[in-house]
C-alpha cells in the first residue's frame, strides 16, 4: 500500500431489487427510479426504467380517458413483471 493510504473495514450492503407499493393512485403513476430500485449487478435498471415509462404513459392515457380504476389495478402488475427474473 502507498504510505498515505488508509486501510478501512469491509462493508456489505443490500442491493436487491425493490418496488414501491402502490405503484399508481388517483391521478399519478410511479415510473423509473420512483417505481423501483434495481440490483446494480443485474445491469437491467435502464431497460426496466424505459419499459416502466412507456407503460406509465399507457396508464396515464387510461386515466385521462376515464379508466383510472382500470389503470391503477393493471399498471402495477404489468410494470413490475420481470423484476424477479
Amino acid at each position: 500500500m502507498p504510505p498515505n493510504a488508509t486501510e478501512t473495514a469491509s462493508m456489505i450492503k443490500a442491493a436487491g431489487t425493490a418496488t414501491i407499493d402502490p405503484a399508481a393512485g388517483d391521478r399519478w403513476v410511479a415510473a423509473g427510479d420512483c417505481l423501483f430500485c434495481a440490483d446494480p449487478l443485474s445491469s437491467r435498471g435502464i431497460v426496466h426504467a424505459l419499459r416502466s415509462g412507456i407503460l406509465a404513459a399507457y396508464a396515464a392515457s387510461d386515466m385521462l380517458d376515464g379508466r383510472g380504476d382500470f389503470a391503477c389495478a393493471r399498471y402495477p402488475t404489468i410494470a413490475t413483471r420481470g423484476f424477479a427474473d
